[in-house]
């Protein structure tokens, strides 16, 4: 069996996955290659979860009983296609060619959606399916909207839940904060379904020639990528102005969730070269998660906002801090997320803005268009 980059063969595997020999190393999963054969293995398997459905998946017992089977037997009997890059497993005597098998030129199932979605139970639910390949721990799905993927998510998980789905009212207004700023992040809109709301977004990857790439697998790949090494990467594909905005972004909104796994960069397969993804998963902010230091670097909201001034002295041009707490207004009150929740997030919004008031004096920026809150 091989593991195939497009239609480039890059490894022969087992039939558990595991790497018997490397034809192309050039094809390989970024952050997969290592001298220590152990180290190697590690790094594969690293690769491989990070493309599947977790162990912590909210609700993995009901995805196995639609499934009719397992997880991982779904995985293995899947291909290992996936929406968000070129990988595949393929059988030494398959004729099929990646024109053949990828979502975006040959969509996907329903049944799987319908069936976690309305409940409505289907005797075969076919494999043809991108949730598989997956990662997450909240509940989602993947629809065809317009022609579009788009992945549809839930929001109730953790304790502040209360019973509603208060990280997908985040992942909007952190979308609608971020086109303030001028920050390319995903869109994330409202969607009601079985009367609930939940939140929906397109898919970042929409065509077949492109492999999402997480910082992390960068870092695997060169440890210098790591934390304030972060930036060495953006400065190599021009983004910097990108990386320093998404620093203000996630301290402004208090993200605590930027993980090496929540940075991902797309890389064509054809020429190599690598671009920027736009920002996704900042849901837990506005008061969910409790603390002060955030990741990657390790900072205080208060210290990464001063840092990403120091940087880019425009980033709060046009922040408007009524148009924000409208929208944080406006979709709690359509989740119908409690008043203690919405007075934590606007607590959180009018702290960091007075920070960033307090960064205008420090710097004593006077030209208005140089520095504008």
């Amino acid at each position: 069996m091989y593991l195939m980059h497009g239609d480039r063969k890059a490894a022969i595997v087992n039939s558990e996955r595991q790497i018997v020999k490397i034809i192309n190393p050039k094809e390989m999963p970024v952050g997969t290659l290592s001298n220590n054969q152990m180290v190697q293995a590690r790094l594969f398997l690293s690769w491989l979860y990070s493309r599947v459905i977790p162990n912590d998946r909210q609700n993995k017992l009901q995805i196995e009983k639609i499934l009719h089977t397992t997880v991982n037997d779904a995985y293995l009997r899947s291909l290992g296609v996936s929406l968000t890059d070129c990988y595949w497993f393929k059988d030494d005597d398959c004729g099929l060619k990646w024109k053949d098998v990828n979502f975006h030129d040959n969509g996907f199932s329903k049944d799987y959606a319908e069936s976690i979605l309305t409940g409505i139970s289907h005797d075969n639910v076919s494999f043809d399916i991108p949730d598989i390949t997956t990662d997450g721990a909240l509940k989602k799905v993947w629809l065809n909207v317009n022609g579009e993927a788009t992945l549809v998510k839930c929001g109730d998980i953790g304790e502040k839940k209360n019973g509603k789905h208060l990280l997908s009212a985040n992942e909007i207004i952190a979308s609608e904060i971020a086109n303030i700023i001028g920050l390319n992040h995903v869109q994330y809109y409202p969607v009601n379904i079985n009367n609930e709301v939940l939140c929906a977004c397109p898919c970042y990857i929409n065509t077949p020639d492109y492999d999402a790439i997480t910082m992390l697998q960068f870092v695997h790949q060169d440890f210098s990528y790591n934390k304030a090494g972060i930036s060495k990467l953006y400065k190599e594909i021009n983004a910097l102005d990108n990386y320093y905005k998404m620093l203000f972004f996630d301290a402004f909104i208090g993200n605590f969730d930027r993980h090496e796994k929540n940075i991902t960069f797309r890389k064509d397969i054809n020429t190599g070269n690598v671009s920027l993804l736009p920002v996704f998963d900042s849901g837990s902010s506005l008061g969910y998660y409790c603390g002060e230091i955030l990741k990657p670097l390790s900072l205080t909201q208060k210290e990464q906002l001063e840092y990403s001034c120091k940087k880019n002295k425009k980033i709060y041009k046009n922040i408007d801090i009524d148009i924000i707490k409208n929208s944080i207004k406006t979709n709690y009150e359509l989740f119908a997320i409690n008043e203690k929740l919405y007075n934590t997030a606007i607590q959180i919004i009018d702290r960091n803005y007075k920070i960033c008031r307090n960064i205008y004096k420090q710097y004593s920026i006077t030209k208005e268009e140089d520095f504008c809150l």
